[in-house]
């Protein structure tokens, strides 16, 4: 690679489930010098910190509050060596020893990619709602086409913004002098997406890079699984994303999502009855983007309920 050092930044809290695994996928990379390696824990209470320490990397330790996704992220960088700086959330292990090459290749290429981000691959055991959505619905989480993005104009971005805007720091890379000149914003959710509109506005493309991939996929309680989507449909709404969608909308979806987790089951061979699990894991997704999307009604208190980054500033954590 003719690319500079490159730093893999990885916040944490609450870890220990996959930190071990995820550290030896890292320095199992073909294709690239070793990374320098930064985990960033904010109150980890399990064995997070003990894992940290058995890996060849630097430990950052802030108070659970502190924790913001751009902040946090930002943190990180300013404290990287590296001019390729490469985000990991807890939960995402590289699927296989390309993962890093391929991943800052778009950036080594082409001077005027400002980032990349990587191809998903359900875990094992994933829910099939979720696995059915990342392998044939999220064209950019679980697609095989390679896609570049650029925009002329804010006008050519408005017309497609969900499409433009989407991108994920589950696994990612950004070029350290973008990154210097447009740092990710201290928004609750969405810094990725945030980050994403702000560049390609000021002239830099983007690459999904799906020969680039991760295990990555949430095995959420429906409870969290709800608050995921309540502080998903708050992004939404402050982004701009997509008109405010009513109740009616919101059953629709469901029952359209429902339709194609069916069609998806028959091409599998899983026997229709697991459908049935299907239903409460839409209702929990469908719920929570409507309570989010009208959050401004909201008291604090119940805010504070129902927001998953809420309770990962205060209590337990994954996906950073």
């Amino acid at each position: 690679m003719d690319g500079g050092r490159i730093s893999v930044i990885i916040p944490v809290k609450n870890a220990e489930r996959y930190l071990d695994g995820q550290i030896a996928a890292i320095l199992s990379q073909a294709g690239v010098a070793r990374p320098e390696i930064i985990i960033i824990d904010s109150g980890s209470t399990d064995g997070t910190l003990r894992a940290a320490a058995r890996a060849p990397a630097r430990l950052i330790r802030i108070r659970p509050e502190e924790f913001n996704h751009g902040r946090t992220r930002n943190l990180g960088a300013r404290e990287a060596a590296g001019d390729r700086l490469v985000f990991l959330t807890q939960d995402a292990t590289p699927a296989d020893d390309r993962w890093l090459a391929n991943l800052v290749r778009p950036l080594d290429e082409d001077p005027g990619v400002a980032g990349s981000f990587s191809r998903h691959i359900p875990r094992p055991g994933c829910s099939i709602s979720l696995a059915r959505q990342i392998e044939e619905e999220w064209r950019q989480a679980g697609g095989p086409e390679r896609i570049v993005k650029r925009v002329s104009s804010r006008a050519e971005l408005e017309a497609r913004k969900p499409f433009y805007t989407y991108f994920a720091n589950t696994s990612s890379c950004l070029r350290r002098a973008v990154w210097e000149r447009i740092p990710f914003s201290e928004v609750e959710f969405g810094e990725d997406v945030d980050w994403a509109e702000r560049v390609l506005l000021a002239g830099h493309a983007i690459v999904y890079e799906p020969s680039s991939a991760v295990l990555h996929s949430h095995d959420y309680t429906l409870r969290e699984q709800m608050r995921q989507h309540y502080d998903y449909g708050r992004m939404v709404r402050s982004a701009r994303l997509a008109a405010v969608i009513g109740v009616r909308r919101s059953v629709e979806t469901a029952l359209v999502s429902l339709r194609d987790d069916a069609r998806y089951m028959r091409r599998k061979g899983i026997p229709p009855w697991r459908l049935i699990g299907c239903v409460p894991f839409h209702a929990a997704c469908a719920s929570g983007r409507w309570l989010g999307e009208h959050s401004d009604r909201l008291p604090g208190a119940v805010h504070r309920f129902l927001s998953r980054q809420a309770l990962i500033r205060g209590g337990a954590g994954c996906g950073r």
